[in-house]
């Protein structure tokens, strides 16, 4: 309505106090206004004229508005300076929380745990023929290499040398057999490849596993996701005539496994999957532990 009662005013009319000064200070109003002025005509300007005596009255209402519009800008930009730092203090600890979180990673470490003779190698021999994906780290080890052995299991190295890499903290776990040798998983054998995104099966015993579990990097809040297999013998029984299968030995020496191998299964329960390896069905384990890593 404002619009049309102006469509026809004359230039001096703009000029008149106090609308002259509201014209002026309001730049936006006054090109929205010209915009809307068409050719100049002295036609009806009389009339025109009659009708506007309320004009500078209703300026004077506008005018507190039209003032409030130059500040817009102004508090557009304290607004915006105010928001940005609410953001900002908002964001801080999240931020700070991502900061220090451990980073997740698409890769993992496998343990395969089981006691001696139930199959763990048939399966670990089975798993790199049919994942060539799937990193299998090898072992330092200080005993001596075997007539025909090559390096494609075991890092041979020296005593010296195997104490030196313990010193600097390069093993993820180690442990010494029957007083002998020693044996050791190296982080340089895990740590890379789980970064890669690539899951690292490694095959330990039950001394392996609880290192590996109370280890920063792996156990519970770690930097690494961990998973772990046991592998468990279908009875007693057959554990025992496998391992006499494999080789003849004192009965002193199957006592020792025996025992070993009941310690071994307290620890079945504290793992992530149990899986009963009965005898002739080895197809069926194996496509059991691979179901259970590719979860």
């Amino acid at each position: 309505m404002c619009l049309c009662l102006v469509w026809r005013i004359p230039p001096q009319v703009w000029k008149r106090e106090p609308f002259g000064r509201v014209h002026e200070r309001s730049g936006i109003l006054s090109a929205a206004l010209r915009s809307c002025r068409g050719p100049k005509s002295r036609e009806g300007d009389g009339i025109i004229k009659a009708s506007l005596g309320w004009i500078p009255s209703l300026s004077l209402r506008l005018k507190p508005l039209l003032r409030c519009s130059e500040n817009v800008k102004e508090q557009s930009d304290q607004y915006s300076t105010k928001v940005g730092v609410w953001a900002m203090l908002t964001l801080l600890p999240f931020l700070c929380f991502l900061y220090h979180a451990p980073m997740q990673h698409t890769g993992k470490l496998v343990l395969i745990i089981g006691p001696s003779g139930v199959g763990k190698s048939v399966i670990l021999k089975s798993l790199r023929a049919l994942h060539p994906e799937f990193v299998f780290p090898k072992s330092a080890t200080t005993r001596a290499r075997r007539e025909g052995e090559g390096d494609d299991l075991y890092h041979f190295v020296s005593e010296t040398d195997f104490t030196q890499w313990l010193n600097e903290g390069k093993f993820l776990e180690w442990a010494q057999v029957h007083k002998g040798a020693r044996y050791g998983t190296l982080l340089q054998e895990i740590v890379p490849y789980i970064r890669q995104g690539k899951t690292v099966i490694r095959e330990v015993d039950a001394q392996g596993f609880t290192s590996i579990q109370n280890h920063h990097d792996f156990g519970l809040g770690g930097s690494y996701p961990l998973q772990t297999i046991f592998i468990l013998p279908e009875s007693a029984e057959q554990l025992i005539a496998q391992i006499q299968k494999r080789a003849p030995m004192p009965q002193e020496e199957l006592d020792r496994r025996l025992e070993s191998m009941r310690e071994e299964l307290k620890i079945a329960e504290k793992t992530h999957v149990q899986i009963k390896n009965p005898h002739g069905k080895l197809k069926e384990t194996i496509a059991a532990v691979e179901k259970a890593i590719m979860v």
